[in-house]
Order: C-alpha cells, then structure tokens, then sequence
C-alpha cells in the first residue's frame, strides 16, 4: 500500500514538474546557425549572425535573416544582437563561428571563453579565420538551396578529409589550454563568388601568430595526424606529377638526453599517381620510374615538413604538440622550461613513401 502512495506521488510530482517546463517550437525562436566576429578597434567590435528562414513547403528554399551591430565586448555582442531580432535568439543549433583575421591577430581570448563557457553550444561546431570581413562573407549568396552554415560545413568537412587536420570547438580548446600544444584553425576567403579554404592559421594562447598557404596545407597535415584522401602535386623533370588517394599514419618517438631530448616525426605514406603532364613517354616506361618517383616525392615531404617545423620553432608554436608529448612520455622533461628549449630543439623527420598505382605500371 505505502508503496502504490509513494509511486503515485512520484508520478504526480513529474506530470508537475514536466507541465512547468516552458516549451517552444521552432517559429518562436530565431534559430542562430553561423555566427561572425571581426575587430573595428580598439574596445569595438562586430557580431553577424544568420538565421534561416524556411518557406512554407518542403520545396521551398531557405533564405536566411542577417543581423549585426557593434559592442566593446563578446557579452554585450550578445545583448545587442538580441535587440534586435523579432525572436528570441536560439544557439543551441550553432554550427560554425567566424573570426576576422584582424581580431585573430588582435586576441580572440575573450570569444573563447564566450564560447566555452556557454552549454548550449556544442563543441563539435567548426571555427574558422576569415581573410576580410566576416559579414561581407556570412552574408554572401553562395547557393539557392543551401544557407551559408550548411555550404561552409560542408566545405570545411571535405578538407578535412583531405588537405587540413582536424579541428573544431573542443580540439581548439583542448590545445588552447594544454601545456605543450597550440591552436590552428583553417582560413577562408571569399573569392569570386564563392568560399575556398585559403590556408591555415597558428596560435600562439588566443592570438594569431602567422599563416600557411593551401598548397602547404597536406604537408602540416600528414605530420600532424593520419590522412585517408590527400592529393598532391610533384614538379618532376620539367613536368608535374599528380598524387592522389594519399593515404598515411605518423607516428613521433623520443631519444633522451637530458634536458636536449631529440624528437623524431616517422610518416608512412602510399598513394597513387592520376595524372602526368608533360613527362615524355619513354621516362614513363622505364623500369626504375617509380623508385625514381618515390624518391623524389619523399624529397619533396621531408623538405616542406622540415621547413613547416622550422617555422614553428622560429615563432615558438607548437601545433604539432611535441611539448605534451615530451611531458607525457619523458621522465626527465621539464615542461617549464620548454618554450625555451624548443626554438632549438633537434626534431627530424623521415617519410617513407609507396606509390601502388602510376596507371601505367601497376
């Protein structure tokens, strides 16, 4: 009997609970699904968001609302953005934010910590640094049936596949705050009508330290982390070579001295050759061609690799994370002293590469 009473009573207690809840269906929000940050000066800043607008059919295409103000800080961004929609503003469905390239080179600390510390956002959404202004971008025309969220997801997920390691919200943060790691994030520009990934920025905490151009963009990748469909271009005896369906692993080992450890990048790479232009047919033929092309595609990894980490040494970046490894793998590594030892730090790397396919000779 006690028990039928307490059961009944926890049931009311829920049926109460739940009929308190507020609800809202999607016309009553105004659902925020990109979101966009660029530096005026100092103490101003701009916000631009996009809200989808659904037609009334399923074949309807979505149009999108733009709004944007300024305010001196990320908060009062927020505030002001509320202002001046019809809606409550929803984020919870947020899928890319957007920073100018000169309120990244500027500081986009404070941003972060919006971003990190608000529940509602997932920390799967991408970032991304804007070369220009993020609401001349946001706001462009891309497609009829696609918003600009859904094109910039998209193209930032296919380049993850093959020409820009892996990062979003929860992987920027991870390096943010580490000891031994820094942020990249990849740029985007708007160019004749359409968005292209532009290349990569580093991080030094929340400031933009330099960039990398697209074409370097595979060769940070396969030293950072595993690649499935990478493409690359061989300038070879006067032609060009075209390597694609790269697939690779990397792996990092550790010789200790003390405290000058020795760091070394292993890359086992194989990939396919789709296309040769202006390579004249007997070269093609011979039996030593692949070799001979295996070899100069190692040449060409292992000298764009090493001057990629140089310039993380000269500027004391450290987005390939050797620090962490270090303190994570070595029992002498002291991790205060390593923004010191590291733009002096002996780091090799070594990349074997198999070609599977010439389309010639298999």
């Amino acid at each position: 009997m006690l028990y039928k009473w307490v059961s009944r009573l926890f049931l009311c207690s829920v049926v109460f609970i739940a009929g308190c809840m507020p609800s809202y269906s999607i016309e009553d929000r105004a659902i925020v699904h990109i979101m966009g940050y660029d530096y005026i000066k100092d103490g101003e800043f701009k916000g631009t968001v996009a809200i989808p607008q659904y037609g009334r059919t399923e074949e309807s295409s979505a149009t999108e609302l733009y709004l944007n103000t300024t305010a001196d800080s990320p908060k009062n961004l927020s505030m002001k953005l509320e202002g001046e929609s019809s809606k409550p503003l929803s984020i919870g469905k947020l899928e890319v934010v957007l920073f100018g390239e000169e309120l990244a080179k500027n500081n986009i600390t404070d941003f972060l910590d919006i971003l990190s510390r608000d529940a509602r956002i997932g920390r799967g959404i991408y970032l991304g640094v804007v070369k220009g202004d993020t609401q001349e971008l946001i706001e462009g025309e891309y497609s009829e049936d696609e918003t600009t969220a859904k094109y910039l997801n998209g193209l930032i997920e296919n380049n993850y596949y093959k020409n820009i390691p892996q990062v979003n919200l929860h992987r920027f943060l991870y390096a943010y705050h580490a000891k031994g790691m820094d942020g990249y994030l990849p740029i985007l520009k708007k160019e004749n009508g359409n968005i292209r990934i532009d290349g990569i920025s580093f991080f030094k905490g929340g400031k933009l330290v330099f960039n990398v151009p697209f074409d370097k963009t595979l060769f940070f990748k396969v030293i950072r982390e595993s690649t499935t469909r990478g493409e690359q271009k061989l300038n070879y005896e006067g032609g060009s070579i075209y390597m694609n369906h790269i697939r690779s692993n990397v792996s990092y080992s550790i010789e200790e001295n003390g405290n000058n450890p020795k760091l070394m990048v292993q890359v086992n790479l194989q990939g396919s050759i789709s296309e040769m232009e202006d390579l004249k047919q007997k070269k093609k033929e011979s039996s030593s061609f692949v070799k001979e092309l295996e070899q100069a595609y190692i040449e060409l990894f292992e000298k764009e690799s090493s001057q990629l980490i140089k310039k993380f040494q000269e500027e004391n970046v450290d987005p390939l994370g050797f620090g962490t490894v270090l303190n994570r793998r070595s029992k002498e590594f002291d991790m205060d002293n390593w923004e010191e030892i590291y733009p002096e730090a002996q780091i090799s790397v070594n990349f074997d590469v198999k070609i599977v396919e010439t389309g010639i000779t298999n």
